[in-house]
């Protein structure tokens, strides 16, 4: 664009350098044609370079945008904040390629009921690419029905599902004093689901050295303690990247801080 001007200008400057020579004299067009000059030289150095019209910017990746609905062992209970694995572990997806959001949607005391209640609004609200299910916990405590349980769990999937979100499911574990009968219905009540909705689940006996472990629980015998902070984040994390993120795209280290939206209060 900017050649074709430049030379539509020089054919018109020498037709009019021709006129006035005729008119003025030598001294005329050399004044004239000076002006000119500097006239071009300004165009010149106006025109972009090739490096500035053919800047490429890449958009930045989509993030992944998860809803965690736990109970106290999700939620934090009696810890600091910064010092829960949920933070550790939003921090360390938060760096991941696509980044993932999480939205810890997790509250203590919750059983599954109290999950299928809360879900539906929650799902309108952060519009969750996957949902991950970390509930049951509160269910096996309290001897609640196994069945009731699964039917919960199982509505709380085809809810998700439902909204465009894919499901992932955490596996509980309860301390030995429930007996190994009670506690083997309650695991499988997490493999039935995951078998049936072909879903990714992470066993609840993967947490097995840490539940009802003096060195890892609060002075209550439940609620793990900052110490069993960072194991159930060095469980928790492959579990998560296995599921949201292509293996050449996993990182290790921890950075300081994540992306961590923590709902509104319920």
């Amino acid at each position: 664009m900017y050649s074709c001007e430049i030379f539509v200008y020089y054919v018109a400057m020498i037709i009019l350098l021709q006129r006035v020579y005729q008119m003025f004299g030598r001294c005329a067009c050399t004044k004239i044609l000076f002006f000119v000059s500097i006239c071009l030289a300004v165009l010149g150095f106006a025109k972009p370079s090739s490096a500035e019209t053919n800047v490429s910017v890449t958009p930045p990746a989509e993030s992944i945008r998860v809803l965690l609905m736990g109970d106290s062992l999700s939620a934090g209970y009696g810890l600091p904040y910064d010092e829960n694995w949920v933070s550790m572990l939003a921090a360390e997806l938060a760096r991941q390629k696509p980044p993932v959001i999480m939205i810890n949607d997790s509250i203590s005391g919750d059983t599954t009921a109290n999950g299928l209640t809360r879900l539906p609004d929650a799902l309108v609200q952060y519009q969750p690419d996957w949902v991950f299910l970390a509930l049951g916990a509160n269910d096996g405590l309290r001897g609640l029905s196994l069945p009731a349980m699964q039917n919960n769990i199982r509505e709380m999937i085809v809810l998700s599902r439902q909204a465009g979100a894919k499901v992932a499911l955490i596996g509980m574990d309860l301390p030995q004093n429930y007996g190994a009968p009670f506690r083997q219905a309650f695991a499988q009540v997490f493999a039935t689901l995951a078998e049936t909705f072909e879903l990714p689940l992470l066993s609840g006996d993967a947490f097995s050295d840490i539940v009802g472990q003096p060195d890892y629980s609060q002075t209550d015998g439940l609620h793990p303690n900052v110490a069993a902070q960072p194991k159930i984040y060095a469980i928790m994390l492959p579990f998560w990247q296995s599921v949201l993120i292509k293996p050449s795209e996993q990182l290790s280290e921890q950075p300081p801080e994540g992306q961590l939206e923590q709902p509104l209060a319920q």
